[in-house]
């Protein structure tokens, strides 16, 4: 489960979720 801050941008989350599901 990966917890997201509710300031982050979209373009971060994406970004995360790529590191973590390539």
């Amino acid at each position: 489960i990966v917890r997201i801050p509710a300031g982050a941008s979209p373009g971060l989350v994406s970004a995360v979720l790529r590191s973590v599901k390539p």
